[in-house]
């Protein structure tokens, strides 16, 4: 499988750890552990692409400064060079 890189991009105000999972590689690895993502910030991360060209991805955003603020989204599809993919605690 090829790499591609996604635009991971903070839909908060508010600054975030992201952690990000990609679906496509055997045991789901973390490709992102807690990276923090200032609100409003992006950043790009390197994914495998599946058979139609989309990458699949876990993600989790917690608040940096409220831990007890957080989500997570599971098998989030990313398109590469589409729209970023949105993380947010709300």
């Amino acid at each position: 499988m090829a790499k591609v890189q996604i635009e991971i991009k903070n839909g908060d105000n508010n600054d975030n750890f992201v952690s990000v999972q990609d679906r496509n590689l055997a045991g789901v690895p973390t490709v992102w552990n807690a990276k923090r993502l200032n609100g409003g910030a992006s950043d790009w991360c390197d994914l495998e692409v599946d058979g139609n060209g989309d990458t699949h991805m876990n993600w989790t955003a917690t608040r940096t400064d409220d831990p007890a603020q957080t989500r997570t989204e599971t098998d989030v599809v990313g398109i590469p060079g589409g729209q970023p993919v949105f993380v947010t605690c709300s």
